[in-house]
């Protein structure tokens, strides 16, 4: 059933109301034949919440190697490598460390992993 579940809770509430009486029973009925399928929407709105928190959660942890990071829990800054300003422009000194290699590794696996997922044009 995908249309009745609105209707049916419509045609239900008359026969509670006569039975239990109460002002907002024939609301409280037709919602509670309805409610249950707002499981779908939950399901489609929680599958990419919890992958935008994975990604942003992510971003953090990433930031936190080298980066100058705070973390909500402490009023310090947080980095796991500490990148000495010796270039400039200060980019230089991003990408002449070894992290760099982490970095392009991360981006090669990314790139590939796009290309084993594009689909060949059919002519």
């Amino acid at each position: 059933m995908i249309l009745a579940h609105l209707p049916s809770g419509h045609l239900l509430s008359p026969a509670l109301k006569r039975r239990l009486g109460g002002k907002w029973l024939m609301l409280a009925v037709t919602l509670g034949a309805v409610l249950p399928d707002l499981d779908m929407i939950w399901r489609v709105a929680l599958i990419p919440a919890i992958g935008f928190l994975a990604a942003v959660l992510l971003h953090l942890v990433l930031d936190t190697v080298a980066g100058h990071i705070l973390w909500s829990w402490s009023d310090r800054f947080f980095h796991l490598i500490n990148v000495p300003a010796k270039f400039d422009p200060w980019l230089l000194n991003l990408v002449l460390i070894p992290l760099a290699l982490v970095e392009l590794a991360i981006i090669t696996a990314a790139v590939l992993l796009w290309r084993q997922n594009q689909r060949p044009l059919t002519p």
